[in-house]
């Protein structure tokens, strides 16, 4: 069954019919959430609260692009508001100027190709690197932050971001 018709049996109350989009989904939206957050309990309950959305909010579905960059960018969001609450909650810096993802199939597929580019490049660098730079630029946590959740002096830090871009930038000059 095609995504439109699933979609319009959910609109009418055919319960079945979300279950079959959420097992189609359910790798795509847990994927996504794992890039973002550590913990399988915090991928869980946001995964429970993307699903509960998507349910009370597939009417807003307007067919401008594909389902899944539309799921996307709801995943995203509920997230990176997630993290944020999470930060607020320990009272560390909010995250400024959140990266919002517009709501076109081009820019999806180039988004992800991007992501997958950049992965490859993170996985070139030694895993102590690696998670201080992921901290810094995918979570926006500061110097100080990074220091205190590793347990590492904030000059470490500041060499580890410097070693990772000057390991990247020479992989990207090759």
């Amino acid at each position: 069954m095609e995504e439109k018709e699933i979609i319009q049996k959910i609109l009418k109350g055919d319960k079945e019919a979300f279950a079959e989009l959420f097992f189609k989904y359910e790798k795509f939206v847990f994927n996504i959430i794992r890039r973002i957050v550590e913990t399988e309990q915090d991928v869980e309950d946001i995964a429970q609260g993307v699903f509960l959305k998507l349910y009370t909010n597939l009417f807003q579905f307007q067919g401008r692009s594909k389902f899944s960059t539309w799921l996307y960018r709801i995943v995203y969001n509920i997230t990176l508001n997630f993290v944020q609450r999470k930060k607020d909650k320990f009272a560390t810096e909010n995250i400024d100027n959140i990266f919002e993802i517009q709501d076109t199939t081009d820019l999806i597929d180039e988004q992800e190709i991007t992501k997958i580019y950049v992965n490859k490049l993170l996985e070139l660098l030694p895993p102590n690197y690696r998670t201080v730079l992921e901290l810094y630029y995918f979570k926006d946590l500061s110097y100080e932050e990074i220091a205190v959740a590793l347990n590492i002096p904030i000059n470490t830090v500041k060499t580890h971001i410097s070693r990772a871009k000057n390991i990247i930038r020479k992989k990207l000059d090759k």
